[in-house]
């Protein structure tokens, strides 16, 4: 009861303020812009945003989550490299039947 005495004092109303403000936890223009040197520099080595954002970690460049970098690339347009294919390994010479002989 107190705050809103205080508010109305102070406002001049009890009607709720439209949501606003700057997130504190956004990304800062200088790590958008690591993150996309990092995706020219090692994008084709790694082929993933996951392996980008590692990399800027390890490498002491910048630390954001792989979901971060991610969302960095979509907002920029830049798409990274399909994955290699997996192979799938053969039989080995010696397990040729069912049995292993």
């Amino acid at each position: 009861m107190h705050r809103w005495r205080a508010r109305r004092r102070d406002t001049g109303t009890l009607v709720d303020a439209a949501p606003g403000g700057h997130p504190v936890h956004a990304l800062l223009p200088e790590q958008v812009a690591a993150i996309l040197d990092l995706v020219e520099r090692w994008g084709p080595v790694g082929r993933s945003h996951r392996k980008v954002a590692h990399r800027g970690s390890y490498q002491n460049i910048v630390w954001v989550s792989p979901s971060s970098s991610h969302r960095v690339l979509i907002a920029h347009g830049v798409t990274l490299p399909e994955p290699l294919p997996r192979t799938r390994p053969g039989a080995s010479p010696g397990q040729t039947g069912w049995c292993g002989n």
